[in-house]
């Protein structure tokens, strides 16, 4: 207890009005307070998006993350701290991002699937100068238009979890066990270290596998690419790999002069620059 206010729980049963007790759960929460939801579709018919002003934790009953599925965006900033567990955010509204995180806030995600449904160009997560840790979860994206994740001034971790294409800049990011679909992109001093990671690009693709470029820095070890013929792009960047689990000679890598690329300790053979353009 401090200054008389207890951190309390709040169960939304699914009922009529449920949507109607989770927008007053939000609003009448105070820091620290967690929100349960007992298994249903919410907003179903209306996409639904609040900003969270305080320390939040929103959980569902069930560990069965499509027991939960709910239609809504969430706006985090002013340094809060949410946490949200066992879920399923599917937004389908054209004007938004679905998490959009600011000013110094943090995101953890644990078990949770968040997606943006639509084919415009909003991010399923845009981060700016905050945090974020996922552990066992999906964020996938409209994966001709949408980026799944895009962070910018920011830090994340991925753990055991699985990205609908990555978009640094600016930002460190540390993935034990993921996989990041379609591609990844480091700009603007960017830095990834990774343990055990897949790039699973489609077969038939407008991007590369995998790009870095102005002063950005790759590290890591157990890199497996699903595509039978992978493309690296690197400019003026580092790239220090070790345990390709792929076939070596199948990869296309194209690096600008000054980059450093070593795989095991050994350049492998430079195509050439075909720069990415920003």
């Amino acid at each position: 207890m401090d200054g008389g206010i207890y951190m309390k729980t709040i169960t939304i049963n699914n009922q009529f009005n449920k949507e109607t007790q989770f927008y007053y759960a939000i609003e009448n929460s105070h820091d620290g307070d967690t929100i349960v939801l007992t298994p249903g579709t919410y907003f179903a018919d209306h996409p639904f998006s609040i900003t969270i002003k305080h320390n939040l934790t929103i959980i569902g009953s069930s560990t069965n993350l499509d027991s939960v599925i709910m239609n809504c965006a969430f706006i985090i900033g002013g340094g809060n701290t949410v946490f949200m567990k066992n879920l399923t955010l599917n937004f389908t509204d054209d004007k938004f991002n679905t998490l959009a995180i600011y000013d110094k806030a943090e995101f953890y995600g644990e078990n949770v699937h968040i997606n943006h449904d639509n084919k415009y160009e909003w991010d399923t997560i845009y981060s700016k100068n905050s945090t974020i840790s996922l552990t066992n979860s999906v964020i996938s994206s409209h994966q001709i238009q949408g980026v799944a994740l895009n962070l910018e001034d920011s830090q994340i971790i991925l753990d055991h979890s699985k990205v609908d294409t990555l978009y640094l800049k600016k930002s460190e990011c540390n993935l034990n066990g993921s996989t990041i679909n379609v591609t990844m992109i480091l700009s603007n001093k960017s830095s990834v270290h990774f343990s055990d990671l897949t790039i699973n690009s489609p077969i038939k693709r407008d991007s590369k596998d995998l790009y870095a470029y102005n002063n950005s820095h790759i590290s890591g070890s157990n890199l497996i690419f699903t595509n039978n013929y992978p493309i690296v792009e690197i400019h003026d960047s580092s790239v220090k790999l070790n345990q390709i689990k792929s076939n070596m000679s199948a990869i296309s890598w194209q690096y600008e002069g000054q980059s450093d690329v070593t795989v095991d300790d050994v350049p492998p053979f430079n195509e050439g620059p075909d720069i990415f353009e920003d």
